[in-house]
């Protein structure tokens, strides 16, 4: 980008958190213009996010309704707390989003492929049957 040094300091700070390469934008522009590979990944994390919804819900974990590729799981009990659950799972090779703030009891979860999704489920429900983290 060219410009006032101002104005490429006010677009850096909107700017997206990880920039995409150009061969990367080109990858999702050649994706999304073919409507078949658009259904197919739409139903894809549609299935997916509404599965893993419902499974942690079942759970007693409090998910927040989503339509995107990811979903916002609140952790209630402090005993069982978003903090030691990201540790949980980072020790197990699963990596999620924690957030702190108004946010620091939940976890931000990408929706992948179903195989992912179900050892997402069984390390929760792992972590939240497991006397220690």
């Amino acid at each position: 980008m060219y410009g006032a040094a101002d104005i490429i300091d006010k677009v850096r700070r909107v700017s997206t958190t990880f920039p995409l390469s150009g061969t990367s934008m080109a990858a999702a522009l050649t994706a999304l213009a073919s409507r078949e590979h658009f259904d197919t990944i739409f139903e894809a994390n549609r299935s997916g996010r509404l599965w893993l919804s419902e499974t942690l819900a079942r759970m007693g974990l409090n998910v927040v309704p989503s339509q995107a590729n990811f979903i916002l799981v609140e952790f209630p009990n402090p005993e069982r707390s978003a903090v030691e659950a990201d540790r949980y799972l980072r020790l197990r090779g699963i990596a999620v989003w924690r957030f702190g703030g108004a946010y620091q009891d939940y976890l931000r979860i990408t929706i992948g492929r179903r195989a992912e999704l179900e050892e997402v489920a069984e390390t929760f429900r792992s972590f939240l049957e497991s006397n220690q983290p």
